[in-house]
């Protein structure tokens, strides 16, 4: 009867104490920037419109796979349902992003004009869906 009440105490004070030994697998599929990068640093020019955005870098040379994932993503955002007019896509070329962010396929960036996830080709669309999802889920801006 005792191990029914002091076991849970016992079992969080050693997760507590041992948290920086425990590595849980992350939920995303994406790059989670800790911390953030704000946009307008990155780029003084860019516009916020209170909505998630994903937004593209398009390369200076795409094959064939390097369209179809590009066209995935326009799937996603069609996947997304009443939930795709919470985010805008935008495309922009690799001269007008900074270094940070042109090693990158696409990132998100959130209503505040946080970018808080980056991709890089190729990527898993389902997993990019369900972050998507649990971004506009849980958010309580956009």
């Amino acid at each position: 009867m005792i191990l029914v009440f002091l076991g849970p105490i016992v079992v969080a004070h050693l997760l507590y104490y041992f948290r920086h030994h425990i590595h849980f697998p992350s939920m995303l599929s994406g790059e989670l920037l800790n911390p953030p990068l704000s946009i307008q640093s990155l780029l003084p020019e860019f516009k916020l419109n209170g909505k998630w955005q994903l937004i593209t870098i398009q390369p200076e040379t795409c094959n064939k796979h390097c369209e179809e994932q590009f066209n995935l993503l326009n799937n996603i955002h069609q996947a997304l349902g009443k939930d795709k007019y919470k985010l805008e896509r935008k495309t922009m070329m690799p001269h007008e992003v900074s270094k940070t962010l042109r090693q990158k396929s696409f990132f998100i960036v959130d209503p505040k004009g946080w970018v808080i996830l980056s991709y890089t080709l190729p990527f898993n669309p389902k997993g990019v869906l369900e972050d998507i999802r649990r971004l506009l889920r849980f958010s309580h801006a956009g």
